[in-house]
């Protein structure tokens, strides 16, 4: 498992998935609004920024620091950060395992779009710890995430996608066992034919296991939502897991 997040998002594969952070152009600016209100007045961490689709709107207001482990779409966040006139942003590669950040420096962190749980448990814990390190104390994290609890009632094994440069076929499976749901990106490039693939081993979290990593590693739940609407969390009907929480029990 310690190999496939770090092929995920360079070359010919990251190319490719450059397309989705911009599809997601659309709920951009709806996410924007819900963490200017869920976050407070200080430094941000943008934690697995990407491209920078969420740091780069939000450092036009606040001094944000992106940090991603590929270098790719940091180069990336990079152009487009300065086509944007992003005075406020500083990017970071670093490992989420072993933050390369000072201690106690944030005044909020936000994990958005499924960027948790690349791990085994263990690991996935290491990395809330060394989220919680960084926090100020009463500093806010927040987090989006797959729901796995929806995802079991409307699980779909097979689908396919058409962009105006490749085809795009997924598989999936879910262990239902140890949460871990493991999706097969196979990409057809148009024109060269060429195909690209790669495997996502993927450990979703419910409600109820973060509440005990929470507790553990002093974080406080403040609020818990359904989507960055602000929708009632659903156990069984919500897809995405949002959570506003405070360090300091």
């Amino acid at each position: 498992m310690d190999k496939w997040f770090r092929d995920m998002f360079k070359g010919e594969l990251g190319k490719y998935f450059l397309t989705f952070f911009d599809w997601r152009k659309d709920w951009t600016e709806k996410e924007i609004q819900f963490l200017e209100g869920a976050l407070k007045k200080g430094l941000i961490l943008d934690h697995c920024c990407g491209v920078g689709r969420l740091s780069i709107p939000l450092s036009s207001k606040r001094q944000v620091v992106g940090m991603d482990l590929s270098k790719y779409l940091l180069v990336e966040a990079k152009k487009r950060g300065r086509e944007a006139g992003a005075e406020n942003l500083w990017l970071v590669c670093g490992d989420m395992r072993h933050l390369p950040l000072r201690p106690n420096l944030f005044d909020d962190v936000m994990n958005f779009w499924t960027s948790f749980g690349f791990f085994s448990q263990e690991e996935n814990e290491v990395v809330l710890k060394e989220i919680v390190g960084v926090l100020k104390e009463k500093g806010t994290f927040v987090i989006d995430i797959g729901n796995p609890e929806w995802l079991i009632i409307n699980f779909q094994d097979k689908h396919w996608d058409e962009r105006d440069d490749f085809y795009m076929l997924v598989e999936r499976s879910f262990n239902w066992e140890n949460k871990r749901n493991i999706t097969r990106w196979i990409f057809i490039d148009k024109k060269s034919k060429k195909i690209n693939e790669i495997t996502f081993n993927h450990r979703l979290y419910s409600l109820q296991e973060f509440k005990k990593l929470y507790k553990k590693l002093g974080l406080a739940i403040q609020e818990v939502y359904g989507s960055c609407l602000k929708e009632p969390f659903e156990q069984t009907k919500s897809n995405r897991l949002v959570i506003i929480a405070e360090k300091g029990n």
